[in-house]
C-alpha cells in the first residue's frame, strides 16, 4: 500500500557521512522504527536535534523562525520498538 503524501512542506538536503554512520542508518531503516529508508531516518534525527537546539537556547534563531510547531515530533512508528542491547562491562 502506498504511503500518503507528506502533509508538511519539505526540502531536499544532501550530507556526507562516515561509512559507519551510513551502515547504522541502513540498519535502523531495516527495522522501520524511525523511517523506511536511510534518508527518512537521517531526516528524523536531524529534525529532532534542530528542535532540541531551538527548545534549549543553544541556537540563536530569530523568533519568526523558532516555531517548533513546524517540526514533527520524533517518535517511533506504532507497533515497533527497537531492541536494546545489553552493554558488557569493559575489561
Amino acid at each position: 500500500m502506498a504511503r500518503p503524501p507528506n502533509s508538511s512542506a519539505s526540502e531536499k538536503c544532501q550530507a556526507t557521512i562516515s561509512k559507519q554512520s551510513d551502515e547504522l542508518l541502513d540498519s535502523l531503516a531495516r527495522l522501520g522504527v524511525y523511517g523506511r529508508s536511510k534518508g527518512e531516518v537521517a531526516g528524523r534525527f536531524i529534525e529532532q536535534v534542530l528542535q532540541t537546539l531551538i527548545e534549549r537556547p543553544r541556537l540563536d534563531v530569530p523568533p519568526e523562525k523558532a516555531s517548533t510547531a513546524a517540526l514533527p515530533p520524533l517518535q517511533p512508528r506504532l507497533g515497533s520498538h527497537p531492541r536494546r542491547r545489553k552493554r558488557r562491562g569493559r575489561a
